[in-house]
């Protein structure tokens, strides 16, 4: 019988179920523990349903090798949750051994993409002709050089846009600081002609990252090869060079203190985590610097 009990057990371990008493258990406790959950969640969905004594090196390989091809930091983060996670696996005695041991790591190469100011006349011309919401929100993720998932996730009870100085309030940013976003009129023009979603305390619906960038792209290519045609160029020779939403954020970084903001205020712009001496002797939040 002691036996049938513990095989019964076995079958309830699933690495779904598992995930949850971990995030309990340890990752929630986390100032990145929002983060882990994200990744594991996504990343591990297809083990869902599999018993997590189940998963062997080989998976890990695969689901890795998968990431890794549509992004690679993505899969560097996925490797270090998901082997922390099966070793507390080891810690309850559900696994044996660590799936994730001996996998390659991926190395993280810095990147160093920021638009030109050519790129970014071209992105704004492209803006006004996206479709709701996409043009809502490429617009406000330039304008406030937040993180995707950020703004992705923006609630109006966490938007002050009625007082002379309107904010936006993220109470559990990525590093686990709270974090004051001041917001231009232009940003505050864009959120007050929105409508609300029905029953929702969101901004913006979900959607996709990927089909969001597709059309951004798209639509500034469209427009440089009507430039081109227009001076008498070949359309079909213009090119887009590649980039990402979150070289928006460098972006905004490099361009900053082109305009005489003081790197330390950029910093808080951007709510990267302070280190060192300072990250412990220096409270002052630059609430109007920032501004």
């Amino acid at each position: 019988i002691a036996a049938e009990v513990k095989e019964a057990r076995r079958r309830e371990d699933t690495v779904a179920n598992v995930l949850v008493r971990y995030y309990g258990d340890h990752a929630d406790g986390l100032k990145s523990g929002r983060e882990v959950r994200r990744v594991l969640d996504k990343e591990l969905k297809g083990w869902a349903k599999r018993r997590v004594d189940d998963i062997q090196r080989s998976d890990a390989i695969r689901v890795l090798d998968t990431v890794k091809a549509r992004a690679p930091i993505q899969s560097k983060r996925l490797r270090a949750y998901g082997r922390h996670f099966f070793q507390w696996c080891i810690t309850k005695e559900l696994v044996e051994k660590n799936p994730f041991d001996g996998t390659a790591v991926v190395k993280e190469v810095s990147r160093k993409r920021i638009l030109t100011n050519g790129e970014l006349r071209l992105l704004l011309r492209a803006i006004e002709r996206l479709e709701w919401p996409r043009r809502q929100f490429a617009h406000l993720l330039l304008l406030t050089a937040q993180r995707f998932s950020e703004v992705a996730n923006m609630e109006w009870l966490k938007l002050d846009l009625t007082s002379d100085a309107p904010l936006w309030t993220l109470p559990d940013s990525k590093n686990g600081n709270p974090h004051i976003v001041p917001l231009a009129s232009v940003a505050v023009e864009i959120l007050t002609s929105m409508d609300q979603i029905k029953d929702s305390p969101r901004v913006f619906a979900s959607f996709s990252a990927t089909h969001a960038k597709a059309r951004i792209d798209e639509v500034m290519l469209e427009i440089a090869r009507e430039d081109a045609a227009g001076v008498g160029d070949d359309p079909d020779e213009v090119r887009i060079e590649p980039w990402r939403l979150h070289d928006l954020r460098r972006t905004a970084a490099t361009t900053m203190p082109n305009l005489g903001v003081e790197v330390g205020v950029v910093e808080r712009v951007l709510n990267h985590q302070m280190r060192g001496v300072m990250a412990v002797y220096q409270l002052h939040t630059f609430a109007a610097e920032k501004r």
